[in-house]
């Protein structure tokens, strides 16, 4: 008795019923606005570059981008002030 025929059908059959699954197929990708945070305050450079990358990816890809300043003390504040945010 050969088993290697019937597991390959077996494994064939399973991924044909996987490919028909919600699971499988893409998902709308972002489903929420995107943050862009930059670690320096308003009207800067930073920002002003921010806003117009904010602006063009926003129209490329269809998606709200948003631009998130977050001046302080450390140029890292920036990333501490979006940890934990999903």
């Amino acid at each position: 008795m050969n088993i290697k025929p019937l597991a390959l059908l077996l494994v064939l059959v399973g991924f044909i019923g996987l490919a028909g699954s919600p699971l499988a197929q893409a998902q709308d990708y972002p489903n929420r606005p995107v943050t862009l945070v930059v670690p320096y305050p308003a009207g800067g450079g930073l920002d002003v570059l921010a806003r117009t990358l904010a602006q063009k990816l926003a129209d490329r890809l269809g998606k709200p981008f948003v631009v998130d300043n977050r001046p302080g003390r450390h140029r890292d504040r920036g990333e501490l002030g979006r940890q934990g945010s999903g």
